[in-house]
C-alpha cells in the first residue's frame, strides 16, 4: 500500500483541481523507482490517461528544494529508452512534493503495457526497455 505524507494528503483533499488528479492514480505501490541525479523518485503511471505522477522517495534529505527540472529529468529517464518524451511537467500539490508528467510516445508504443510488464524490474530502478 502507497504511504502518502499528510502534507500531500492535505493539499490533495483542500485543492479541487489537483486533488482529483493524485487521486485518480488509485493506492497501489510504485510502478518504478527513477534515480536521477542521485535523486530518488517514486513513480506511478495513470490507469487512464497519458500520465505520470512522481514523488520523491521517503525519507530523503532536501526534497522540498527539488525543483521542476529534477521532475521533468526522471520522468523523462524513465520514458526515453523506449523513444517516448515528457510534454509537461507541472506541481499538483500545494507543497510542490507531487508532479505530474504528460508523456507522448510513437503509436505503436504502449507505455503503460511495457511498465506494467517490467514492473518488477522498474521497481527496482532497471530501466524500461522494448
Amino acid at each position: 500500500m502507497r504511504i502518502i505524507s499528510l502534507v500531500t494528503l492535505f493539499s490533495a483533499f483542500t485543492s479541487p483541481v489537483f486533488g482529483a488528479s493524485l487521486l485518480s492514480y488509485g493506492m497501489a505501490t510504485a510502478d518504478a523507482k527513477v534515480i536521477s541525479e542521485g535523486k530518488i523518485f517514486s513513480v506511478y503511471i495513470h490507469p487512464h490517461e497519458n500520465l505520470l505522477l512522481l514523488q520523491p522517495k521517503l525519507f530523503q534529505a532536501n526534497t522540498a528544494i527539488w525543483n521542476i527540472a529534477d521532475y521533468r529529468a526522471a520522468a523523462e529517464l524513465l520514458v526515453a529508452p523506449v523513444g517516448c518524451g515528457i510534454q509537461s511537467v507541472h506541481a499538483i500539490t500545494i507543497m510542490g512534493e507531487t508532479w505530474e508528467a504528460e508523456y507522448v510516445c510513437p503509436t505503436e508504443i504502449n507505455l503503460r503495457e511495457l511498465i506494467k510488464t517490467q514492473r518488477p524490474s522498474l521497481k527496482r530502478g532497471l530501466p524500461l526497455h522494448l
